[in-house]
C-alpha cells in the first residue's frame, strides 16, 4: 500500500493547482499571523496548564482568556477589563477543580504581564499582601500600607 502511495504521489502532486501549494505552505510572517500579545500569552500560559494538569478542567479558563483575547483586539478596554476581572474570579475560586498552586501561578502571572488597564491590580494586593511595597519603599503611603 505504501510503494502504490508513493507511486501515485507524483501524479497527485502534479494534478496539484500551484495556489494550492503557494496558499497552505506559505511561511508564516509578522504580517499574517499579527503581533503577539499578553492576551495570547495568556491563552497559551493557561493551556500548558491544562497539559501538565491533565486531571483538572482548565477549559473553563481557556474559553474566558480566549474571549477577553477577542475583545482586546478588537480594542474594547471596558469589555476587556471585565472579562479578565471574571477570569480573575474564576482564579480565585479554584473554578473546575484546579489546584490552588496552578490557580495562583496563573493568577500572579495574569498580574505579570496583563497591563494595568485590562485588570484591577488591587485584587492582586488583597490577594497577596506580601507584594505590596515594604514601608521604606516610595509610594508605600500611597497603597494604604
Amino acid at each position: 500500500m505504501v510503494v502504490l502511495a508513493l507511486l501515485l504521489a507524483p501524479t497527485w502532486v502534479n494534478a496539484m493547482p500551484a495556489w494550492a501549494f503557494t496558499e497552505q505552505f506559505t511561511e508564516p510572517t509578522a504580517g499574517t499571523l499579527g503581533p503577539w500579545t499578553w492576551a495570547d500569552d495568556l491563552v497559551m500560559t493557561i493551556t500548558s496548564y491544562k497539559n501538565a494538569y491533565p486531571g483538572a478542567n482548565f477549559d473553563p479558563f481557556i474559553g474566558q482568556m480566549e474571549v477577553a483575547r477577542a475583545l482586546y483586539n478588537r480594542g474594547d478596554v471596558e469589555a476587556t477589563r471585565t472579562a479578565m476581572n471574571q477570569l480573575m474570579d474564576m482564579l480565585e475560586a479554584r473554578e473546575g477543580g484546579i489546584p490552588a498552586k496552578a490557580a495562583d501561578e496563573i493568577f500572579d502571572y495574569c498580574y505579570r504581564v496583563t497591563p494595568a488597564a485590562y485588570h484591577d491590580v488591587w485584587r492582586h494586593f488583597k490577594f497577596h499582601p506580601r507584594d505590596q511595597f515594604a514601608p521604606d519603599e516610595p509610594g508605600f503611603g500611597e497603597m494604604g500600607g
